[in-house]
């Protein structure tokens, strides 16, 4: 940020100028707890709507006082050419829905690069006003004050909300949804608080400053993001080592290079040597002891992405699969072993590196724009840092660069956020100096706009119908399909795909909603559904696998189902051959349809790709045991039992195998322990009737005929068993 001359000299900023600068703090802090989605896709409609109603308001403001004023602002070039590139990527999206829109779970499409672009522009376009600036990285730092206390709040376990947390992982998330989302907000925030903090001249700024510093660093830690404690530390060190080239005090970099090595030896310690007890106890000091781990944990799901994410823009180099559609490339490409690492029901949305994410969605061309242009805000950001005299105005100069540089090391760790990135390109135009009246502002006299009244009045209706588009539809449909979710109200669910009728993944959960039904009319409504989502966005394996998972539920009441979810998952394994759970559904078609061998092969495809299905063991049990090959059953079951001890079926299946082997004595324990989880079924009430009277125990095999019998009276083969 450089202060220039001739900038407009009032103190008091324009309205539009006030909503611009609150813009980020607003977006950080809106959350809508009553959609569906929550945080980013409502931060971004609320975002797109404010910077289209501010746009629409300045034009038509202009045009009222009879001129056009237009800034020239230095990053438009480069700015353009990022868009026009990731436009031109709409010729060969997998959905160009997706691409202009943005997924359901992200809404980062075209539509939100366009809405960043056109908010960089209004922050350059106010910085014409003299104390914009100030109120800009004043409204930034202030509202994360609301965020620290949430974070701090939900620290203590006093969050007045119960949000759903996954297992193993920390409840500090504040108003931004993940822990590692808050991380990387923090470390855009942190630098600039420290800004203004050496530059507060009076004691109640400095302590007030002083004390949300500390707060944004205890979150921070409390996060336990890996990724924001390491690039926290990289930070530091580098700012300590700029200044000290600044002030050409060689103190600040010593100090520099010391922590890098106290912090680089600390890190090689906990990774290296066999750490006291108290030390592998503490939660903080543990998830810095794992950095070494790339063959489990969240390190190793990264870089298996990663890799995968090379080989999609090696697929597709010049303009990638389409901005949005990350999700629906990534399904081409599922590695296997990704199971492993973040489990069997997680589906990819994002690359966890923005250059990799650019790379698949944009291309290299759209890696190679985003680049010139960051490379552009360095050089201007550097030159400015540079021709600054005084130290208090160098070292806020310093503090823009520094949040930029820890957003560029989260960057490569975790995808960017609504908050993260309209920070960002806030910061960008900061960075760039200020305009000026007489070199950066071209006007437009008033009668070079004909009519200009009814050209407002055009302008502001335009405004209102985008901010409704925007941001009041998706909103309100969002709203009714949670209400549809959690009251079980398929009308709820009808009226939000009346709302957005483009939005396929409305349609999926309207599916799934009613497959749950559990009767051949719920099961038609699901496959409309289904069908209808198909349509939306065919290149979405998820929404053929369910339609396969509801044809063969729906087979139970008619057979015929059966060859319409053999189809339905092909369909899926056309676009994911890597799938293991759509494997094995395809391997229970092929059981249900008496194809043994198909059935087999499938099924141990299945196994191969997940070792840890527990369920596809049971099926190729099954098909074992039918087919009588007990020996195979007995370690299919086995298989089972191990991954889920406390299950009755895979005990079940083991004792009734053994003792279709003849080995009562193997057989008479799993049966036992399966009995006294839970029925399950005829055949091993008769199998363990029949173990009690090997072993002379007729009493314990007369009680357990009976027993069985009462849950089924019809059932021949203990009725066979009657003396």
């Amino acid at each position: 940020m450089v202060f220039m001359k001739k900038r407009k000299s009032t103190t008091r900023l324009p309205s539009l100028a006030v909503i611009t600068a609150l813009i980020p703090g607003i977006i950080t802090l809106f959350f809508a707890r009553s959609t569906v989605t929550v945080f980013e896709p409502p931060k971004f409609w609320l975002f797109q709507a404010l910077v289209m109603g501010t746009l629409a308001a300045h034009v038509v403001d202009n045009l009222s006082k009879g001129n056009l004023r237009l800034v020239r602002w230095p990053l438009m070039l480069p700015v353009l050419v990022l868009n026009g590139v990731l436009i031109a990527a709409l010729v060969g999206s997998l959905s160009p829905r997706w691409s202009f829109w943005g997924s359901y779970e992200r809404a980062q499409g075209i539509l939100a690069w366009l809405t960043l672009s056109l908010f960089a522009y209004l922050v350059y376009e106010f910085r014409i006003h003299k104390n914009f600036d100030e109120f800009l990285l004043l409204s930034l730092v202030g509202s994360s004050a609301c965020v620290i206390v949430y974070g701090l709040l939900q620290s203590a376990g006093l969050d007045p909300w119960q949000w759903k947390v996954e297992e193993g992982s920390t409840p500090v998330f504040s108003t931004l949804g993940r822990s590692n989302y808050l991380a990387g907000y923090l470390m855009l925030i942190i630098p600039l608080t420290f800004g203004r903090l050496v530059k507060a001249h009076q004691q109640w700024q400095k302590a007030g400053l002083g004390l949300l510093l500390i707060g944004q660093l205890l979150v921070l830690v409390f996060s336990r993001s890996r990724g924001g404690w390491l690039s926290c530390g990289a930070t530091v060190v580098i700012g300590l080592v700029a200044w000290g080239l600044l002030q050409h005090n060689p103190r600040w970099c010593a100090i520099g290079a010391i922590i890098a090595g106290l912090a680089l030896a600390t890190l090689l310690a906990l990774n290296l040597l066999d750490m006291p007890e108290p030390i592998r106890q503490n939660p903080l000091l543990a998830r810095l002891s794992t950095l070494h781990q790339t063959d489990a944990g969240s390190l190793a799901a990264r870089l298996t992405i990663w890799k995968a994410s090379l080989t999609l823009i090696s697929q597709r180099p010049l303009l990638g699969h389409g901005p949005g559609t990350f999700t629906l490339a990534f399904a081409h490409v599922y590695p296997p072993e990704l199971v492993y690492y973040q489990g069997r029901e997680v589906m990819v949305d994002h690359a966890h590196n923005l250059w990799l994410q650019l790379g698949v969605e944009g291309g290299i061309l759209g890696v190679i724009v985003l680049l010139i242009l960051s490379l552009a805000i360095w050089r201007v950001g550097i030159r400015s840092l540079r021709g600054i005299q005084q130290p208090e105005a160098q070292f806020q100069q310093l503090s823009l660069l520094l949040a930029l540089v820890a957003n560029a090391f989260m960057d490569l760790l975790q995808p960017p956020t609504a908050a993260t990135l309209i920070i960002t390109w806030a910061l960008y135009s900061l960075i760039v100096p200020a305009p000026t009246q007489k070199n950066s502002v071209v006007r437009l006299h008033s009668k070079t706009v004909p009519q200009r009244q009814l050209v407002a009045a055009v302008i502001a209706v335009a405004g209102m119908l985008l901010i409704s588009a925007l941001c009041l539809r998706p909103t309100l449909a969002d709203y009714q399909m949670a209400r549809g979710l959690q009251q079980g109200d398929f009308s709820a669910i009808e009226q939000a795909q009346q709302v957005l009728p483009w939005q396929d993944t409305y349609f999926h959960q309207g599916g799934r909603f009613m497959a749950d039904s559990g009767t051949e009319s719920g099961f038609s409504s699901a496959e409309s559904q289904f069908l209808r989502a198909i349509k939306l966005c065919p290149a979405q394996p998820l929404y053929w696998a369910d339609l396969g998972i509801l044809y063969t539920v729906w087979a139970h009441h008619d057979p015929v189902y059966l060859e319409k979810a053999e189809i339905a998952y092909q369909k899926a394994l056309a676009i994911n051959n890597n799938q293991s759970m759509w494997l094995r559904g395809l391997g229970q078609v092929y059981v249900l349809r008496n194809e043994w061998e198909r059935a087999e092969y499938t099924l141990q495809r299945a196994i191969a790709l997940d070792a840890t299905d527990a369920q596809a063991y049971m099926l190729l049990g099954d098909l074992y045991y039918v087919r009588e090959r007990f020996s195979e059953a007995v370690l299919a079951y086995g298989h089972a039992h191990d991954l889920f001890p406390e299950m009755a079926l895979p005990l079940a299946g083991l004792g009734r195998s053994y003792y279709r082997l003849g080995q009562c004595k193997d057989a008479l324990t799993p049966l036992e322990q399966s009995h006294q989880i839970e029925a399950t079924g005829p055949l091993t009430y008769q199998a363990l009737a029949a173990c009690y009277r090997e072993f002379g125990q007729d009493d314990k095999a007369d009680r357990i005929i009976d027993e069985g019998l009462q849950l089924y009276p019809q059932a021949e083969s203990l009725l066979q068993m009657l003396p």
